[in-house]
């Protein structure tokens, strides 16, 4: 998926001239914005990714909780 994405952005990034780097960076963000909410990837069951995320986390909340490794007395 992320060599998808990859892909993609460079074809955006082709298809435009820019300005700047501000129009860039705008370009950038507003790509991965639709990307990850608008697009619907096969591989996530024709969802996009920020809505396979919100029902991950209904399933299984604890794969979200931030855990501490390789840290002496903290490891459970």
């Amino acid at each position: 998926m992320v060599e998808h994405f990859n892909g993609r952005i460079n074809e955006a990034l082709h298809q435009t001239r820019f300005a700047s780097a501000a129009q860039l960076e705008a370009t950038l963000v507003r790509y991965v914005k639709t990307y990850n909410h608008q697009i619907l990837q096969r591989a996530l069951h024709h969802f996009p990714p920020i809505q396979a995320l919100k029902d991950w986390y209904g399933k299984k909340p604890e794969l979200f909780k931030p855990r501490i490794y390789n840290q002496t007395g903290l490891d459970i």
